[in-house]
């Protein structure tokens, strides 16, 4: 369950500063000329405040997050804890346009260390040095109760308990 929820989160990973996903930042298009392709042949380094609250604190621990998306659409995560165990993940993932500009929407197909999936969204922002990441990404399958944040609500709008939930959004920086 830890490793489930963890890529959910990570990924998830909750990403990002509300504030920060709404503002008009400059929007990175990547190789291919979109949003989808701006995520992909980077290293995303989340570590220290970076790091989702719900992923920091107990039972997961971590203080580093480091996420690659690879042109081929599959994904290789690390997640550190505080006393320096590893867990990797990895997976594919697609993404598609959601409607609110600048925002993307994932899907993540999670093959490691357990089969789980996650959907959520994701933003980048290059208005600053090195590029952010803001990423919102929860586990939906197998189910726990959590919806995934929408685009048309923002980052934070996942729902948990039927309540939104902030604790999720994760902040990268391009490495």
């Amino acid at each position: 369950m830890r490793t489930t929820f963890l890529l959910s989160a990570t990924l998830a990973a909750a990403v990002a500063g509300m504030m920060m996903a709404g503002c008009g930042n400059a929007v990175d298009m990547g190789p291919g000329g979109t949003m989808q392709s701006a995520l992909q042949g980077h290293t995303w380094l989340s570590e220290g405040a970076d790091v989702a609250p719900l992923l920091a604190g107990p039972p997961f621990n971590n203080v580093k997050i480091t996420a690659a998306f690879n042109p081929d659409n599959s994904y290789d995560v690390v997640g550190t804890d505080k006393d320096n165990k590893v867990i990797n993940y990895k997976g594919t993932y697609t993404t598609m346009e959601s409607g609110v500009p600048g925002i993307v929407t994932i899907k993540l197909t999670q093959t490691l260390p357990t089969p789980t999936v996650a959907d959520g969204m994701y933003q980048i922002d290059t208005s600053v040095t090195p590029p952010r990441l803001i990423y919102e990404v929860v586990q939906t399958q197998p189910t726990n109760g959590l919806q995934p944040p929408t685009a048309d609500k923002g980052f934070g709008s996942t729902i948990y308990n039927g309540k939104p939930i902030a604790t999720l959004i994760q902040k990268f920086s391009r490495q």
